[in-house]
């Protein structure tokens, strides 16, 4: 039995979640998971160009655990647009911490709720459950996070 993953910390849940390639079908398509941590580690590194040094601190991990997120997560997206499959992300051992935060405060009483987007139906976000993983149970699309 290996020992129990060390939630990492990540300051931003993906707008979207779902990446497919032009043509292909919802139903048919193969796809690849990408958890919140290799979504964080893409983040910074590619997308806020931070060294790993300092993107491992964000993240709270060490420079070596933050190289291989971000390897697994470079070889996910090259499977999938060589192979043309979609790419989720979803899952992983993290919470959200948002920089600027006490520790004691991360999303416990931070005012923050879910809302749809098309009926504006709004709801409590739940403490380490992102809100695009919540379907609005009136439209049944995808929530998103907004300020009280």
């Amino acid at each position: 039995m290996g020992k129990p993953k060390k939630e990492k910390n990540i300051e931003f849940e993906p707008i979207a979640v779902i990446f497919r390639p032009v043509g292909t079908s919802k139903i048919l398509s193969e796809e690849v998971i990408l958890n919140m941590e290799e979504f964080e580690a893409i983040r910074l590194k590619d997308f806020m160009d931070l060294e790993q040094k300092k993107a491992a601190k964000n993240m709270k991990i060490s420079q070596p655990t933050f190289h291989r997120l971000l390897l697994s997560a470079r070889r996910k997206i090259g499977k999938a647009i060589v192979q043309g499959k979609a790419i989720r992300i979803e899952g992983g051992a993290y919470k959200i911490h948002k920089k600027g935060e006490s520790e004691s405060s991360v999303l416990k009483g931070t005012g923050l709720l879910c809302i749809c987007p098309v009926c504006k139906y709004t709801e409590p976000k739940k403490t380490g459950l992102p809100c695009f993983a919540i379907k609005c149970p009136a439209c049944e699309i995808a929530m998103r996070r907004c300020e009280k």
